[in-house]
């Protein structure tokens, strides 16, 4: 509040507005409120919301920025969101896309979507975080919006596995096409829009969580290709979401006949011990087929 700068996570020089004010006391946080972005770890989702519900109007539009599946429920945020709310009506955003934080804090342009269930709230959202670097689209498929966001995370996984072992762009672009078509084959299981995997949430999120070592899930990968995956448990102190999905993705699949052998690699590496280079070349010998 003195310095109005986030000294721990970005040194360099960039403020944060004078009128922004942080504050220990959820109360004097949620006062006269009309919008709350959710920005917190995700296993803090649910208590969260349980903590402010009764506090706040059922006008109030909930933000979620979280990425990924619930590890209890398996469920996608905004899923859980609407449950820990209980009988309340909230409006429930996701606000998914190519964002790096560090970029949007550089005042990168930037182009993301509001996605909810209820346009006129996703509007809200869209007026109100819109400016001349950072661009806000609308769209209602949620649903779509949220597998894409979570299982991004271990495809680029298996970018940065690929990297690691030496891999070029050929490969690189192979995945992303091919992972694409796996995420879509989620999405429109459980309800989403096709299109939506074309979008900033889809291809957009997916190619700059693939092609950049800023990217936790591409950097864990990256030091799996290029070291082990016995080397990279016993060095990892980062929270990478992309191994908690894919775990889930994978029990998904198998439950429901869903076809995703680049998601299915990735947990044989992380969870049995598979080496890289033998699910490459069980990949690459798959029966060939139209694409």
């Amino acid at each position: 509040n003195k310095s109005h700068s986030n000294s721990k996570y970005y040194p360099n020089g960039y403020f944060v507005n004078k009128s922004i004010k942080a504050t220990l006391d959820i109360d004097e946080a949620l006062k006269d409120s009309f919008l709350i972005v959710l920005a917190i770890p995700s296993f803090a989702l649910v208590d969260t919301v349980s903590k402010i519900k009764d506090q706040i109007d059922e006008s109030v539009i909930i933000v979620n920025v979280a990425k990924g599946f619930d590890n209890k429920t398996h469920n996608t945020f905004s899923t859980v969101i609407k449950s820990a709310l209980g009988n309340r009506k909230n409006p429930i955003i996701a606000l998914v896309g190519p964002t790096f934080a560090e970029e949007v804090v550089e005042h990168q342009f930037t182009a993301i979507t509001a996605f909810s269930e209820n346009l006129d709230a996703a509007t809200v959202v869209q007026k109100a975080f819109s400016n001349s670097y950072f661009r806000v689209y609308v769209n209602d498929d949620i649903i779509g919006a949220e597998y894409c966001s979570a299982l991004k995370n271990v495809i680029a996984l298996a970018s940065g596995i690929l990297d690691g072992l030496g891999c070029k762009v050929n490969t690189r672009a192979a995945l992303i096409a091919r992972g694409l078509l796996e995420i879509s084959r989620y999405v429109t299981f459980f309800g989403g829009n096709l299109t939506t995997c074309y979008g900033l949430a889809g291809i957009g999120d997916l190619t700059l969580t693939c092609s950049s070592t800023t990217s936790r899930n591409y950097s864990a990968g990256y030091t799996i290709g290029s070291k082990s995956i016995e080397y990279f448990k016993a060095n990892n102190t980062k929270t990478v979401e992309g191994v908690y999905a894919c775990e889930i993705a994978y029990n998904i699949a198998k439950a429901n006949n869903i076809y995703s052998p680049i998601v299915e690699s990735v947990y044989n590496i992380i969870f049995n011990g598979i080496n890289p280079k033998d699910e490459i070349r069980k990949l690459m010998s798959n029966e060939l087929k139209h694409e």
